[in-house]
């Protein structure tokens, strides 16, 4: 049998996405995971939000120092990218202010790190171009907000279009798609 690669990524924010203050998850969860994670040999992402990263450095330096590569995910996992659907009482970025929040939450989770992130992750895994190109204004190589569930158009990873970012193109920026399966029931 051969090797598969995997690629393997948590999201590190408040408990429950947006809407509450607690990190009780990321408290209790992170160490659990990298017990995990290190038993089986599995290296992942981590992408905190900046506020995660403010709130709680030592469990960016456990990651870190657990092998782990730690990526942003937003400064308050608020939507930086283009809804997909509507969410009731949250209203997204204007492109305009994308590229500071974007600059922001890197400055937030390299405060944390140590060196500033290359990947990143937008909340909910709405992106934009407007991301996509502060992304590589900042230097990233990685972003993986495509849903493929969505778009349904990249099934491996590509360079976006600085135009459409989900579209093909010369961007620095590696677009990596997420594979969801919207059909299970919570």
């Amino acid at each position: 049998m051969s090797d598969i690669t995997v690629i393997f990524g948590f999201d590190s924010e408040t408990d429950v996405g947006s809407w509450t203050p607690f990190y009780e998850g990321l408290q209790k969860g992170t160490p659990r995971l990298l017990d995990l994670l290190a038993q089986k040999g599995v290296v992942s992402t981590f992408f905190f939000t900046g506020d995660a990263a403010m709130q709680h450095p030592e469990i960016v330096k456990q990651v870190a120092a657990a092998g782990h590569e730690v990526g942003a995910h937003s400064l308050y996992h608020e939507t930086v990218g283009d809804p997909i659907f509507e969410i009731p009482g949250v209203k997204p970025l204007l492109p305009e202010e994308v590229p500071l929040r974007v600059r922001r939450a890197t400055e937030a989770v390299a405060s944390a790190l140590g060196e500033q992130p290359v990947s990143w992750r937008c909340p909910r895994l709405w992106g934009s171009t407007a991301v996509v190109n502060a992304l590589e204004e900042l230097g990233y190589i990685a972003d993986a907000s495509y849903p493929l569930y969505y778009y349904r158009e990249q099934l491996v990873p590509y360079h976006p279009s600085r135009e459409d970012w989900t579209k093909k193109g010369d961007s620095k920026v590696l677009q990596i798609p997420n594979f969801a399966d919207m059909t299970i029931e919570s």
